[in-house]
């Protein structure tokens, strides 16, 4: 996959989850200073940080469209001039920061159970 260097990378590169299509939390990936690459192992930086209504309603609209069925999606874009850029719709391996919000794994747990309900009848 390649992809075109958007300069707002700097800015950081934010991640949203959502399970069962429902928004869990969100958190900001940053590159290390002089670096686009915002993976720790790069020497990038993770935060929690909250995001607005627009922003969840923005993710929530590629989750809508291709996520509908999943038990997880992550929404990993940029902003530029206050529109989401998605750069990754992850479905089948992403890791979901469960560490970032108390809430996360919370939310995590309950979408597993509806949907093992769910699928149980």
């Amino acid at each position: 996959m390649a992809q075109p260097f958007m300069p707002e990378i700097a800015d950081g590169e934010w991640s949203y989850l959502f399970f069962n299509g429902k928004f869990s939390h969100s958190l900001l990936k940053k590159p290390a200073e002089g670096d686009f690459r915002v993976q720790h192992y790069h020497g990038g930086t993770i935060s929690k940080v909250a995001a607005s209504p627009e922003q969840i309603k923005s993710a929530g609209l590629y989750v809508e469209k291709f996520a509908t069925d999943t038990l997880y999606a992550r929404v990993d874009g940029i902003h530029r001039n206050g529109e989401l850029y998605l750069m990754e719709l992850e479905l089948i391996e992403p890791y979901l920061f469960l560490n970032t919000a108390p809430e996360a794994f919370h939310n995590y747990y309950v979408a597993l159970i509806e949907i093992i309900r769910k699928n149980g009848k």
